[in-house]
């Protein structure tokens, strides 16, 4: 595997952590962060599969490029505004 390829795993929690960084207090991300990434799969021991995300000009080795799209969302802050509606609607809220 082509050291300029990194975990999917690493990268999106690094660009979760990153961006939730960056925000200034009070701040928080509304919606889902969404990623288009190109991965290649690389076959491990024990039939198991790691997805590396394939850095911009990045050899692959012949290997087969994937590219996968895919949302996250903090489902903390979903649930919380799931009630904070369902209060509003029944008039325990302010609208």
């Amino acid at each position: 595997m082509d050291n300029e390829n990194s975990s999917l795993t690493e990268f999106v929690k690094s660009t979760i952590n990153q961006i939730k960084g960056g925000l200034s207090e009070g701040f928080k991300i509304k919606e889902n962060i969404e990623f288009e990434l190109q991965v290649v799969s690389v076959g491990e021991k024990q039939g198991n599969l790691d997805l590396r995300i394939l850095k911009l000009g990045g050899a692959t080795n012949n290997q087969e490029i994937q590219k996968i799209k895919f949302s996250v969302t903090d489902n903390i802050d979903l649930i919380k505004v799931a009630q904070e509606n369902l209060l509003k609607k029944q008039g325990l809220l302010p609208k």
